[in-house]
């Protein structure tokens, strides 16, 4: 995992404002820094850590002649306990095709057909 530029800088400037607020004994810009980097570290914990998620797929019918119709069933269900915001990508004959998934709440199945 690496930090983006945006993710770098606010970690070079929640440090550099830190270690300036406790070197003047300024506490709001130490405590702005402080901050900063707080955010940063809970960034990358929230990227860090998987959230559980219980996926399933199926098309009907498998095998279609060319231009013909067939259909998918996205079912995705998040088994942690906490809610799961997601974006979901399908490939649809080689190319990716966007999903719209509502917020997924611990316990509950979204269903998406394309």
């Amino acid at each position: 995992m690496r930090l983006t530029v945006r993710g770098t800088g606010t970690a070079v400037l929640g440090l550099l404002m830190l270690g300036v607020g406790l070197w003047w004994r300024y506490a709001g810009m130490a405590a702005f820094g402080l901050a900063l980097v707080a955010l940063v570290v809970a960034s990358i914990v929230s990227v860090l850590i998987a959230s559980p998620l219980s996926v399933s797929r199926t098309v009907r019918p498998r095998t279609v002649p060319r231009l013909a119709r067939c259909n998918g069933r996205l079912e995705l269900s998040a088994t942690g306990r906490w809610p799961v915001a997601l974006d979901a990508v399908d490939m649809v004959a080689g190319s990716p095709m966007s999903v719209d998934v509502p917020l997924l709440k611990p316990g509950s199945v979204e269903a998406s057909t394309t």
